[in-house]
This record gives structure tokens, sequence and C-alpha cells, in this order.
């Protein structure tokens, strides 16, 4: 490995000899274009690999959540906390949440938490009336 102290003192050298100026900036444009080469080809490497897996019918990326989503909804809906319901199901609680914003946008049921609240004003509103 290199030390700072090196590369300073072989750049100086390089960049105090007029005559090495020239040939040490074509030496590193030849060096920065050759990284960039590599890293493209390494991009194309992987996004082959990756439509190959995926015309194979792999899975590409993190697996899909294993837990019984109706289980996590119907517990959440019963009045279990957030931590509860991810304690029990062994998931987090933002996994929570977005398995209920799922739920909600998929389903137009009401929260049973929410829904006692609804029902309560109703009743004042039609006793109003």
């Amino acid at each position: 490995m290199l030390s700072i102290c090196y590369v300073v003192d072989l750049l100086h050298s390089l960049f105090v000899r007029e005559t090495l100026i020239e040939s040490a900036l074509v030496s590193f444009g030849i060096v920065a274009v050759l990284g960039e080469m590599e890293r493209a080809l390494l991009i194309e490497r992987v996004r082959s690999g990756m439509a190959r897996a995926r015309a194979e019918g792999r899975q590409i990326g993190r697996a899909r959540l294993d837990v019984n989503r109706q289980q996590v909804i119907q517990d959440r809906r019963s009045g279990m906390s957030l931590t509860q319901v991810a304690r029990k199901h062994g998931i987090s609680r933002a996994s929570v949440c977005r398995l209920m914003k799922e739920a909600s946008t998929t389903a137009d049921a009401p929260v049973p938490a929410l829904e006692g609240n609804m029902r309560e004003q109703v009743s004042v509103a039609s006793a109003a009336q």
C-alpha cells in the first residue's frame, strides 16, 4: 500500500519536471478511461445477469414477508397495539403499519377502534335530530 507521503512526493517529482508533466497527465487519463470502461462492463454484466435470473423465474432482491397478513390485520383491528402485534408475529412495527395501510386501501372496511367513535357520533347526531 502506498503511503500519502510517497504519492505526494511522486506527484511533486512528476510535475516539477516539465518533460514528464504531459506524460503523467496522459498516463492518468488512460488509467481513468480504463477505470470507466471497467465500471461500464461491470454494470452491463450485472444487468444481464439479473435479466437472465428474472427470465428463469428467480426472485431478485429481498424475499417477501412470510407472515399471515390476514391474522396481522385481524389482531390489529381487534385492538392490539402495534408493538403487541409486531412481537406476536415477529415483524417490525413498520411492517404492521404497512400491512394495515395496504388493507385499508384494498378494502373500505373501517377499523374497529375508529368504528366505535363513529357509532357514538352517529347516535349523538340521530338523537339531536
